[in-house]
Protein backbone atom coordinates (compact mmCIF):
# COMPACT_ATOMS: atom_id res chain seq x y z
CA UNK A 1 0.00 0.00 0.00
CA UNK A 2 1.45 3.26 -1.03
CA UNK A 3 2.76 5.87 1.66
CA UNK A 4 1.42 9.56 2.01
CA UNK A 5 3.91 11.92 1.90
CA UNK A 6 3.13 15.84 2.19
CA UNK A 7 5.14 18.21 -0.27
CA UNK A 8 5.26 21.52 0.57
CA UNK A 9 6.64 24.67 -1.27
CA UNK A 10 5.18 27.45 -2.73
CA UNK A 11 6.84 27.30 -6.27
CA UNK A 12 4.05 25.48 -8.31
CA UNK A 13 6.70 24.05 -10.40
CA UNK A 14 8.63 22.59 -7.84
CA UNK A 15 5.34 20.89 -6.33
CA UNK A 16 4.69 19.41 -9.41
CA UNK A 17 8.05 18.21 -9.86
CA UNK A 18 8.75 16.48 -6.31
CA UNK A 19 4.89 15.26 -6.49
CA UNK A 20 6.19 13.30 -10.15
CA UNK A 21 9.42 12.14 -8.22
CA UNK A 22 7.28 10.90 -5.10
CA UNK A 23 4.90 8.99 -7.46
CA UNK A 24 8.20 7.36 -9.34
CA UNK A 25 9.17 6.40 -5.46
CA UNK A 26 5.88 4.25 -5.29
CA UNK A 27 4.27 6.52 -2.74
CA UNK A 28 0.95 9.34 -3.17
CA UNK A 29 1.51 13.06 -2.16
CA UNK A 30 -0.59 15.68 -0.74
CA UNK A 31 1.02 19.34 -2.22
CA UNK A 32 0.76 22.28 0.02
CA UNK A 33 1.06 25.82 -1.51
CA UNK A 34 2.24 27.38 2.45
CA UNK A 35 3.28 26.63 5.53
CA UNK A 36 -0.10 27.73 7.52
CA UNK A 37 -1.65 25.13 5.10
CA UNK A 38 0.49 22.60 6.14
CA UNK A 39 0.15 22.90 9.75
CA UNK A 40 -2.96 23.21 9.06
CA UNK A 41 -3.05 19.37 7.05
CA UNK A 42 -0.81 18.17 9.78
CA UNK A 43 -3.26 18.88 12.60
CA UNK A 44 -6.11 17.18 10.84
CA UNK A 45 -6.57 14.05 13.20
CA UNK A 46 -7.45 12.01 9.51
CA UNK A 47 -4.59 12.91 8.11
CA UNK A 48 -1.99 9.85 7.90
CA UNK A 49 0.99 11.36 6.78
CA UNK A 50 3.89 9.37 6.25
CA UNK A 51 6.52 11.62 5.86
CA UNK A 52 7.00 15.78 4.87
CA UNK A 53 9.09 17.45 2.46
CA UNK A 54 9.38 21.06 3.39
CA UNK A 55 10.58 23.74 1.01
CA UNK A 56 12.87 26.00 3.87
CA UNK A 57 12.16 29.33 1.39
CA UNK A 58 8.33 30.50 1.82
CA UNK A 59 6.99 33.67 2.06
CA UNK A 60 5.16 34.10 5.52
CA UNK A 61 5.84 31.10 7.41
CA UNK A 62 9.04 29.50 6.04
CA UNK A 63 10.69 26.36 6.60
CA UNK A 64 12.28 26.82 10.05
CA UNK A 65 9.00 28.92 11.17
CA UNK A 66 7.17 25.42 10.31
CA UNK A 67 9.69 23.57 11.83
CA UNK A 68 9.36 25.61 15.04
CA UNK A 69 5.99 25.38 15.29
CA UNK A 70 6.20 21.64 14.74
CA UNK A 71 8.74 20.90 17.78
CA UNK A 72 7.69 19.39 21.15
CA UNK A 73 4.17 17.85 18.96
CA UNK A 74 3.74 13.88 19.83
CA UNK A 75 3.49 12.03 16.51
CA UNK A 76 4.78 14.59 14.06
CA UNK A 77 6.21 12.69 10.95
CA UNK A 78 9.48 12.89 10.19
CA UNK A 79 10.68 15.96 8.06
CA UNK A 80 12.95 15.75 4.84
CA UNK A 81 14.06 19.60 4.29
CA UNK A 82 14.39 20.52 0.42
CA UNK A 83 17.07 23.04 0.30
CA UNK A 84 19.30 25.14 -2.59
CA UNK A 85 22.63 23.60 -3.33
CA UNK A 86 25.20 25.95 -1.01
CA UNK A 87 22.19 26.02 1.67
CA UNK A 88 24.66 23.97 4.22
CA UNK A 89 24.45 26.29 6.80
CA UNK A 90 20.60 26.89 6.48
CA UNK A 91 20.01 23.03 6.67
CA UNK A 92 22.58 22.11 9.90
CA UNK A 93 20.05 24.68 11.62
CA UNK A 94 16.89 22.71 9.96
CA UNK A 95 18.24 19.52 11.38
CA UNK A 96 18.72 20.92 14.81
CA UNK A 97 15.36 22.55 14.57
CA UNK A 98 14.06 18.85 14.29
CA UNK A 99 14.28 18.11 10.24
CA UNK A 100 14.94 14.38 10.10
CA UNK A 101 16.93 14.38 6.37
CA UNK A 102 17.43 16.86 3.36
CA UNK A 103 17.58 16.64 0.12
CA UNK A 104 19.08 19.44 -2.85
CA UNK A 105 17.73 20.84 -5.32
CA UNK A 106 17.48 19.51 -8.09
CA UNK A 107 16.17 16.26 -6.17
CA UNK A 108 17.26 12.78 -7.57
CA UNK A 109 14.84 10.00 -7.49
CA UNK A 110 17.34 7.41 -6.61
CA UNK A 111 17.88 10.29 -3.19
CA UNK A 112 14.50 11.11 -2.80
CA UNK A 113 13.91 7.45 -2.69
CA UNK A 114 16.69 6.66 -0.05
CA UNK A 115 15.62 9.77 2.40
CA UNK A 116 11.67 8.51 2.20
CA UNK A 117 12.91 5.04 2.86
CA UNK A 118 14.39 5.93 5.92
CA UNK A 119 11.73 8.09 6.74
CA UNK A 120 8.57 5.82 6.65
CA UNK A 121 10.57 2.68 8.48
CA UNK A 122 10.81 5.30 11.37
CA UNK A 123 7.28 7.03 10.93
CA UNK A 124 5.96 3.43 11.10
CA UNK A 125 8.42 2.37 14.45
CA UNK A 126 6.90 5.68 15.86
CA UNK A 127 3.51 4.84 15.29
CA UNK A 128 4.07 1.19 16.78
CA UNK A 129 5.36 2.86 19.73
CA UNK A 130 2.72 4.75 19.72
CA UNK A 131 -0.42 2.41 19.96
CA UNK A 132 1.19 -0.11 21.65
CA UNK A 133 -0.34 -0.60 24.75
CA UNK A 134 2.07 0.37 28.26
CA UNK A 135 3.45 -2.75 29.82
CA UNK A 136 2.27 -4.95 26.84
CA UNK A 137 4.60 -7.69 26.46
CA UNK A 138 6.13 -7.82 22.98
CA UNK A 139 5.21 -11.52 21.08
CA UNK A 140 4.96 -11.41 17.45
CA UNK A 141 7.92 -13.59 17.08
CA UNK A 142 7.01 -13.99 13.55
CA UNK A 143 7.45 -10.58 12.74
CA UNK A 144 10.46 -9.70 14.64
CA UNK A 145 12.67 -8.20 12.50
CA UNK A 146 16.36 -8.27 12.84
CA UNK A 147 19.54 -7.60 10.58
CA UNK A 148 21.83 -9.70 12.54
CA UNK A 149 22.79 -13.21 11.68
CA UNK A 150 23.06 -14.37 15.05
CA UNK A 151 19.80 -12.90 16.02
CA UNK A 152 18.06 -14.47 13.65
CA UNK A 153 19.49 -17.83 14.46
CA UNK A 154 18.38 -17.15 17.92
CA UNK A 155 14.71 -15.60 17.28
CA UNK A 156 14.15 -18.98 14.90
CA UNK A 157 14.87 -20.96 18.23
CA UNK A 158 12.70 -19.14 19.97
CA UNK A 159 9.71 -19.37 17.57
CA UNK A 160 10.50 -23.28 17.80
CA UNK A 161 10.36 -23.21 21.53
CA UNK A 162 6.98 -21.31 21.75
CA UNK A 163 5.41 -24.15 19.19
CA UNK A 164 6.26 -26.82 21.74
CA UNK A 165 5.38 -27.16 26.02
CA UNK A 166 9.17 -28.01 26.76
CA UNK A 167 10.86 -26.21 29.42
CA UNK A 168 12.83 -23.29 27.44
CA UNK A 169 16.48 -22.08 29.07
CA UNK A 170 17.51 -18.86 28.10
CA UNK A 171 21.26 -18.38 28.81
CA UNK A 172 23.26 -15.22 27.74
CA UNK A 173 24.93 -11.90 29.53
CA UNK A 174 23.23 -9.89 31.83
CA UNK A 175 20.93 -7.25 30.51
CA UNK A 176 20.68 -9.01 27.10
CA UNK A 177 17.06 -9.23 27.07
CA UNK A 178 16.24 -13.02 28.34
CA UNK A 179 13.27 -11.96 30.31
CA UNK A 180 12.03 -9.82 27.28
CA UNK A 181 12.41 -12.94 24.97
CA UNK A 182 10.64 -15.55 27.41
CA UNK A 183 7.90 -12.48 27.31
CA UNK A 184 7.77 -12.78 23.61
CA UNK A 185 8.50 -16.40 24.02
CA UNK A 186 5.40 -16.89 26.25
CA UNK A 187 3.14 -14.75 24.01
CA UNK A 188 3.85 -16.43 20.86
CA UNK A 189 2.74 -19.66 22.26
CA UNK A 190 -0.32 -21.27 23.18
CA UNK A 191 -0.52 -20.20 26.39
CA UNK A 192 -0.05 -16.38 25.59
CA UNK A 193 -3.60 -15.32 27.31
CA UNK A 194 -2.67 -17.27 30.60
CA UNK A 195 -0.22 -15.79 33.35
CA UNK A 196 3.61 -15.54 33.36
CA UNK A 197 4.98 -15.45 36.89
CA UNK A 198 8.53 -14.50 36.94
CA UNK A 199 10.83 -15.79 40.41
CA UNK A 200 14.57 -14.28 40.74
CA UNK A 201 16.39 -17.22 42.40
CA UNK A 202 18.86 -14.09 43.00
CA UNK A 203 16.63 -12.43 45.42
CA UNK A 204 13.38 -14.48 46.46
CA UNK A 205 12.73 -17.37 48.77
CA UNK A 206 12.34 -20.70 48.35
CA UNK A 207 8.49 -19.84 49.49
CA UNK A 208 7.68 -17.34 46.96
CA UNK A 209 8.97 -19.96 44.25
CA UNK A 210 6.26 -22.61 45.81
CA UNK A 211 3.98 -19.62 45.28
CA UNK A 212 4.92 -18.71 41.71
CA UNK A 213 4.35 -22.75 40.85
CA UNK A 214 0.84 -22.81 42.10
CA UNK A 215 0.00 -19.41 41.02
CA UNK A 216 0.95 -20.80 37.48
CA UNK A 217 -0.62 -24.23 37.72
CA UNK A 218 -3.40 -23.35 38.60
CA UNK A 219 -4.24 -21.49 35.20
CA UNK A 220 -1.69 -23.53 33.66
CA UNK A 221 0.61 -20.71 32.22
CA UNK A 222 4.09 -20.62 32.29
CA UNK A 223 6.80 -20.16 35.02
CA UNK A 224 9.88 -18.11 34.83
CA UNK A 225 12.97 -19.02 36.74
CA UNK A 226 15.74 -15.93 36.57
CA UNK A 227 18.91 -16.90 37.20
CA UNK A 228 18.35 -20.45 37.90
CA UNK A 229 22.11 -21.12 38.48
CA UNK A 230 21.87 -19.16 42.09
CA UNK A 231 18.93 -21.42 42.56
CA UNK A 232 19.78 -22.94 46.60
CA UNK A 233 19.72 -26.90 46.57
CA UNK A 234 16.02 -26.54 48.03
CA UNK A 235 15.08 -25.03 45.11
CA UNK A 236 16.31 -26.95 42.50
CA UNK A 237 14.75 -30.40 44.19
CA UNK A 238 11.47 -28.75 44.24
CA UNK A 239 12.34 -28.11 40.65
CA UNK A 240 13.33 -31.82 39.97
CA UNK A 241 10.60 -33.12 41.98
CA UNK A 242 7.54 -31.17 39.81
CA UNK A 243 9.17 -32.55 36.67
CA UNK A 244 9.16 -35.98 38.09
CA UNK A 245 5.48 -35.84 39.70
CA UNK A 246 4.85 -34.52 35.79
CA UNK A 247 3.41 -31.12 37.01
CA UNK A 248 6.09 -29.14 34.73
CA UNK A 249 5.47 -29.80 30.69
CA UNK A 250 8.71 -31.94 29.79
CA UNK A 251 7.34 -33.62 26.64
CA UNK A 252 4.58 -32.63 24.21
CA UNK A 253 3.36 -36.05 24.66
CA UNK A 254 2.82 -35.52 28.56
CA UNK A 255 -0.38 -35.67 30.16
CA UNK A 256 -1.76 -35.50 33.46
CA UNK A 257 -5.30 -34.76 35.47
CA UNK A 258 -3.47 -32.13 36.75
CA UNK A 259 -2.80 -28.85 35.79
CA UNK A 260 0.93 -28.64 33.85
CA UNK A 261 3.05 -25.08 34.09
CA UNK A 262 5.48 -24.58 31.58
CA UNK A 263 8.80 -23.65 32.61
CA UNK A 264 11.37 -20.72 31.54
CA UNK A 265 14.44 -20.62 33.22
CA UNK A 266 17.43 -18.16 32.24
CA UNK A 267 21.28 -18.11 33.31
CA UNK A 268 24.15 -16.00 32.62
CA UNK A 269 26.44 -18.89 33.72
CA UNK A 270 28.02 -21.71 32.14
CA UNK A 271 25.10 -24.09 33.70
CA UNK A 272 26.95 -27.44 32.33
CA UNK A 273 30.17 -26.07 34.40
CA UNK A 274 28.25 -25.76 37.36
CA UNK A 275 26.91 -29.16 37.27
CA UNK A 276 30.89 -30.35 36.71
CA UNK A 277 31.40 -28.67 39.79
CA UNK A 278 28.89 -30.04 41.90
CA UNK A 279 27.27 -26.96 42.31
CA UNK A 280 24.06 -27.54 40.28
CA UNK A 281 21.85 -30.90 40.13
CA UNK A 282 22.77 -32.67 36.74
CA UNK A 283 19.33 -34.10 36.42
CA UNK A 284 17.86 -30.62 36.67
CA UNK A 285 20.06 -29.22 33.75
CA UNK A 286 19.42 -32.35 31.53
CA UNK A 287 15.61 -31.35 31.72
CA UNK A 288 16.29 -27.41 31.61
CA UNK A 289 18.07 -27.86 28.61
CA UNK A 290 16.45 -29.46 25.80
CA UNK A 291 15.73 -26.29 24.38
CA UNK A 292 18.76 -23.72 25.21
CA UNK A 293 18.08 -20.49 23.40
CA UNK A 294 21.46 -18.46 23.67
CA UNK A 295 20.91 -14.59 23.73
CA UNK A 296 23.53 -12.77 22.41
CA UNK A 297 25.49 -9.57 23.47
CA UNK A 298 24.79 -6.26 22.33
CA UNK A 299 27.93 -6.01 20.87
CA UNK A 300 27.77 -9.35 19.17
CA UNK A 301 24.69 -7.88 16.81
CA UNK A 302 26.34 -4.31 15.75
CA UNK A 303 23.75 -4.68 12.72
CA UNK A 304 20.68 -4.05 15.13
CA UNK A 305 22.45 -1.46 17.40
CA UNK A 306 21.20 1.59 15.35
CA UNK A 307 17.61 0.70 15.28
CA UNK A 308 17.44 -0.25 19.09
CA UNK A 309 18.88 2.90 20.08
CA UNK A 310 16.63 5.45 17.15
CA UNK A 311 13.45 2.54 19.22
CA UNK A 312 14.53 3.03 22.76
CA UNK A 313 15.21 6.80 22.16
CA UNK A 314 11.48 7.09 20.61
CA UNK A 315 10.29 5.40 23.62
CA UNK A 316 11.35 7.38 26.18
CA UNK A 317 10.50 10.78 24.36
CA UNK A 318 6.72 9.39 23.92
CA UNK A 319 7.00 8.48 28.21
CA UNK A 320 8.79 11.63 28.97
CA UNK A 321 6.64 14.42 26.62
CA UNK A 322 10.31 14.91 25.15
CA UNK A 323 10.21 13.53 21.23
CA UNK A 324 13.35 13.19 19.80
CA UNK A 325 13.86 12.61 16.01
CA UNK A 326 16.69 11.23 15.58
CA UNK A 327 20.85 11.34 16.41
CA UNK A 328 23.46 13.53 15.38
CA UNK A 329 26.06 11.98 12.93
CA UNK A 330 28.77 12.57 16.30
CA UNK A 331 26.03 10.65 18.46
CA UNK A 332 25.97 7.69 15.86
CA UNK A 333 29.74 7.44 15.79
CA UNK A 334 29.76 7.22 19.70
CA UNK A 335 27.06 4.53 20.10
CA UNK A 336 28.58 2.52 17.09
CA UNK A 337 32.09 2.78 19.27
CA UNK A 338 30.73 1.83 22.46
CA UNK A 339 31.13 -1.91 23.92
CA UNK A 340 27.70 -1.79 25.94
CA UNK A 341 29.08 -4.28 28.98
CA UNK A 342 25.59 -3.58 29.92
CA UNK A 343 23.92 -4.59 26.75
CA UNK A 344 20.43 -3.85 26.70
CA UNK A 345 19.95 -2.37 29.74
CA UNK A 346 22.10 0.19 29.44
CA UNK A 347 21.36 1.23 26.01
CA UNK A 348 17.57 1.49 27.90
CA UNK A 349 19.19 4.04 30.76
CA UNK A 350 21.62 5.49 28.27
CA UNK A 351 18.84 6.78 25.84
CA UNK A 352 16.18 7.59 28.45
CA UNK A 353 18.88 10.14 30.17
CA UNK A 354 19.51 11.47 26.55
CA UNK A 355 16.25 12.14 25.75
CA UNK A 356 15.75 13.62 28.82
CA UNK A 357 19.49 15.69 28.83
CA UNK A 358 18.70 17.01 24.78
CA UNK A 359 17.45 20.79 24.71
CA UNK A 360 15.60 19.89 21.31
CA UNK A 361 14.78 17.06 18.79
CA UNK A 362 18.43 15.76 18.01
CA UNK A 363 20.39 13.53 20.17
CA UNK A 364 24.31 14.76 20.41
CA UNK A 365 27.53 13.13 22.12
CA UNK A 366 26.77 15.69 24.82
CA UNK A 367 23.46 14.08 25.52
CA UNK A 368 25.42 10.84 25.98
CA UNK A 369 27.75 12.08 29.04
CA UNK A 370 28.46 7.85 30.13
CA UNK A 371 29.50 6.64 26.85
CA UNK A 372 31.78 9.57 26.06
CA UNK A 373 33.33 9.28 29.05
CA UNK A 374 32.33 12.87 30.39
CA UNK A 375 31.18 11.31 33.91
CA UNK A 376 34.78 10.00 34.71
CA UNK A 377 36.81 11.75 37.02
CA UNK A 378 39.41 13.14 35.17
CA UNK A 379 42.68 12.33 35.79
CA UNK A 380 45.52 15.37 37.36
CA UNK A 381 46.78 17.37 34.39
CA UNK A 382 50.36 16.87 34.19
CA UNK A 383 52.94 18.53 31.73
CA UNK A 384 53.89 16.52 28.80
CA UNK A 385 55.89 16.94 25.55
CA UNK A 386 54.06 18.05 22.61
CA UNK A 387 53.29 15.41 19.61
CA UNK A 388 56.04 12.58 20.81
CA UNK A 389 57.04 10.29 18.45
CA UNK A 390 58.89 7.27 19.67
CA UNK A 391 61.55 5.85 17.76
CA UNK A 392 63.02 2.33 17.73
CA UNK A 393 64.38 1.15 21.10
CA UNK A 394 67.93 1.11 21.47
CA UNK A 395 70.41 -1.52 23.05
CA UNK A 396 68.61 -0.60 26.52
CA UNK A 397 64.90 -1.48 25.31
CA UNK A 398 63.49 2.08 26.02
CA UNK A 399 62.01 4.22 23.67
CA UNK A 400 64.04 7.70 23.83
CA UNK A 401 63.66 11.10 22.06
CA UNK A 402 66.26 12.14 20.03
CA UNK A 403 68.64 13.38 22.88
CA UNK A 404 68.11 9.68 24.20
CA UNK A 405 65.68 11.03 27.18
CA UNK A 406 62.77 7.78 27.09
CA UNK A 407 59.55 9.10 26.42
CA UNK A 408 56.28 8.60 29.66
CA UNK A 409 53.98 5.92 28.94
CA UNK A 410 51.44 8.15 28.42
CA UNK A 411 53.47 9.49 25.39
CA UNK A 412 54.12 6.37 24.07
CA UNK A 413 50.43 5.33 24.17
CA UNK A 414 49.18 9.08 22.53
CA UNK A 415 51.92 8.06 19.96
CA UNK A 416 50.82 4.44 19.31
CA UNK A 417 47.34 6.01 18.70
CA UNK A 418 47.74 8.56 16.37
CA UNK A 419 49.87 6.11 14.00
CA UNK A 420 47.19 3.33 14.27
CA UNK A 421 44.46 6.11 13.48
CA UNK A 422 47.16 7.11 10.64
CA UNK A 423 47.47 3.66 9.60
CA UNK A 424 43.62 2.65 9.63
CA UNK A 425 42.62 6.09 7.97
CA UNK A 426 40.76 7.29 11.19
CA UNK A 427 38.46 3.80 11.25
CA UNK A 428 37.94 3.14 15.08
CA UNK A 429 36.76 -0.28 15.05
CA UNK A 430 40.02 -1.42 12.65
CA UNK A 431 42.54 1.03 15.08
CA UNK A 432 41.22 -0.59 18.38
CA UNK A 433 41.49 -3.65 16.58
CA UNK A 434 45.19 -3.24 16.11
CA UNK A 435 45.50 -2.04 19.37
CA UNK A 436 44.15 -4.18 21.37
CA UNK A 437 41.71 -2.52 22.82
CA UNK A 438 37.69 -1.79 22.64
CA UNK A 439 36.34 0.56 20.36
CA UNK A 440 34.76 3.07 23.11
CA UNK A 441 38.25 2.84 25.25
CA UNK A 442 40.08 4.43 22.14
CA UNK A 443 37.53 6.47 21.20
CA UNK A 444 37.67 8.43 24.94
CA UNK A 445 41.43 8.31 24.76
CA UNK A 446 41.04 10.12 21.02
CA UNK A 447 38.98 12.82 22.57
CA UNK A 448 41.44 13.26 25.12
CA UNK A 449 44.21 13.37 22.80
CA UNK A 450 42.03 16.31 20.93
CA UNK A 451 41.46 13.78 17.76
CA UNK A 452 37.61 13.88 17.83
CA UNK A 453 37.92 15.08 14.47
CA UNK A 454 40.28 12.97 13.41
CA UNK A 455 38.50 9.66 14.70
CA UNK A 456 34.95 9.52 13.05
CA UNK A 457 34.57 6.05 12.39
CA UNK A 458 34.52 5.36 8.36
CA UNK A 459 32.54 2.24 8.29
CA UNK A 460 28.94 2.60 6.83
CA UNK A 461 26.84 5.23 8.33
CA UNK A 462 23.86 3.88 10.09
CA UNK A 463 20.67 4.44 8.12
CA UNK A 464 18.87 7.37 9.25
CA UNK A 465 15.49 5.76 10.20
CA UNK A 466 17.80 4.09 12.97
CA UNK A 467 17.91 7.55 13.77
Amino acid sequence: MPNLVLIVDDDPAERRSLENLVERCGHDSVSAESGEAALALLEDPGAAFAAVILDLVMPDLDGMAVLERLRGRVGVPPVIVHASPGAIDTVGSAVRAGAHDFIVRPAGVERLAVALGNAIRFRAMQRALLDRPRGHAQGGLEAATTGSLVMRRTLDLALRAARTGLPVLLTGEAGSGKRRLSESIHAAGDRGERPLVAFSATSESVARLRQAFEEVRERAGTLLVADVDALCAEGQGLLARWFDGGLLAFSAAASSARRQAKLHATTRADLAGRVRAGAFRDDLYMRLAVQPVPVPALRDRPEDLGTLAAERAVRAGLETGRPVRGFTAEALALIASHDWPGNLRELDIAMHRAVLLADGDMIGPEHLPVLSGEVAHPAPARPRRAAPTPVAPHQGGEYVDVNGRPFSLAEIEAAAIRRALERCSGHIGRAAAELGIGRSTLYRKARELGLVSETQDSSPELPRDAA
